[in-house]
């Protein structure tokens, strides 16, 4: 079951005895499994690229996907739950912009504003 209600803001990288540290969605070192909605019994790797940017490369052309479709952890994914939201299919990038492999699609995170408030973080752990 997906929950739009949580939402993956960031992941963990490292932990001191007064505070952590947290790499945010784009940065060059974030990567997690994903899924997508549209594309049922199949994970990605998405992954930062700075600025914010979220891309999943070699996506195969042959699989169908549009702009708007929600993106969720997978539940290969090492680094969190699965089923959260990380973001929504903002763009795809196809010929001279993507890979021989495949397919390039640029997310959109859910943007800060979108939040009625931000009230907590929930860490994961087991």
């Amino acid at each position: 079951v997906v929950n739009d209600t949580l939402v993956l803001r960031g992941k963990v990288y490292q932990v001191f005895a007064e505070h952590s540290l947290v790499i945010l969605p784009g940065d060059p070192r974030f990567k997690i499994g994903v899924k997508i909605e549209s594309v049922p019994g199949r994970q990605f790797v998405l992954e930062g690229q700075g600025f914010q940017q979220l891309v999943i490369d070699n996506f195969p052309s042959v699989l169908e996907v549009k702009p708007g479709d929600r993106v969720y952890t997978a539940s290969a994914s090492l680094i969190a739950p699965r089923n959260i939201l990380v973001g929504r299919i903002g763009e795809i990038l196809q010929g001279a912009e993507a890979s021989r492999a495949g397919d390039k699609l640029r997310l959109e995170p859910i943007a800060y504003e979108s939040f009625p408030r931000f009230v907590w973080v929930l860490i994961w752990h087991d």
